[in-house]
């Protein structure tokens, strides 16, 4: 995967945007996010909260472009399931703390009134620790369930980039609602354990409220 050449463009665009004349409006936001994530077929669910500022220029009526930087601290639970080590049907269930600062460049369309679709590039950089490891498992052959819970701590740092999709609704002047779908495009390696090229995936709705504007 061209690596360089994906990173390139993706700064080449951030730099185009800040470029544009000082006519685009600024604001700070807050939005509540609930979403799935996925890795490599492995589903976390997440509920958390964003706190961020926008600048966003408007070239018509119905073409808008806009920049956000953001950070939000979700839980996040994971659940593995495999066959091995002597049992059947083993779960794995983590439980982690995620922390999120992100860079995203949306360009907006509006479709209909108080309807957009919006598509753009994402930078992140993610780190999240590792807080609670639980274990049930059926025995081969005897059937009896057992189960046992360990804590541990392990902080993970990765950089992840991506495009997003979205649809946008907004609803009032300071109020929207957005579902995102986000497809990382970076290789996840810190987290390649078992030597599988991992990447990020997400569906988010979220509200966000525009509650100060420059």
């Amino acid at each position: 995967m061209p690596t360089l050449n994906l990173k390139t463009l993706f700064f080449a665009i951030f730099s185009l945007l800040f470029s544009l004349p000082i006519s685009a409006q600024t604001s700070l936001s807050l939005s509540v996010l609930p979403g799935i994530t996925n890795i490599n077929g492995v589903s976390n669910s997440r509920l958390g909260g964003r706190i961020g500022a926008e600048i966003k220029h408007q070239f018509s009526g119905k073409w808008e472009v806009s920049s956000s930087v953001g950070y939000y601290s979700p839980g996040d639970r994971a659940r593995f399931e495999w066959q091995g080590m002597g049992h059947d049907n083993t779960v794995h269930l983590v439980k982690r703390r995620l922390h999120f600062i992100d860079l995203e460049v949306l360009a907006d369309w509006q479709i209909l009134d108080g309807i957009w679709l919006g598509l753009g590039p994402y930078i992140a950089y993610q780190s999240y620790t590792s807080e609670k490891h639980q274990f049930s498992f059926t025995d081969n052959g005897v059937n009896s369930e057992t189960s046992y819970t360990e804590n541990q701590t392990a902080l993970f740092k990765q950089i992840d980039f991506g495009i997003r999709p979205s649809i946008l609704i907004r609803l009032n002047e300071n109020l929207t609602f957005r579902a995102t779908f986000s497809q990382g495009l970076q290789n996840m390696s810190v987290l390649d354990f078992l030597g599988v090229t991992q990447y990020s995936q997400a569906i988010l709705l979220g509200l966000n409220w525009k509650f100060y504007t420059f």
